[in-house]
């Protein structure tokens, strides 16, 4: 899968938040789901993580996101890499660890983190695909 995105960090965040979350447990298979969520204690720096839990967690390395400025930022998840994308540079490459297994209790949610945790900024043009974007896709993706 791939999702797409455009996205403009407000300064000073300095609490974990995520950009969106499709994360919780699971009646049947537990703790499941993906998330962007950014770094605790680390300002505007965010990574990918989906799976079941701890048994089958993978995700991308952390990217810095610059503040009050719009990015767009791609993540590219094939099965063998994800590979997170900003204005269509690679940023982060890590190898896939197991298969994204949705949170079927929860809609995914844009903005959003418990305990009155928001994401501090603005977000457009949010995609999710299906299928894994190539280079070119990425960058025509972004040009739109």
């Amino acid at each position: 899968f791939s999702i797409a995105f455009w996205v403009n960090p407000a300064a000073q965040q300095r609490i974990c938040a995520n950009i969106f979350a499709n994360s919780g447990n699971d009646a049947v298979l537990g703790q499941c789901g993906l998330s962007m969520q950014q770094d605790y204690g680390t300002t505007n720096r965010y990574a990918l993580s989906y799976g079941i839990g701890n048994r089958e967690s993978c995700g991308t390395p952390s990217v810095q996101l610059t503040t009050d400025q719009w990015q767009h930022v791609a993540v590219v998840c094939d099965g063998s890499n994800n590979v997170m994308y900003v204005d269509g540079a690679e940023k982060g490459r890590a190898p896939a660890k197991g298969a994204f297994v949705p949170n079927r209790g929860m809609a995914l949610r844009l903005g959003y983190w418990d305990q009155n945790r928001f994401f501090k900024g603005l977000l457009s043009d949010f995609r999710i695909y299906r299928t894994v974007l190539s280079s070119a896709d990425v960058q025509a993706v972004m040009k739109e």
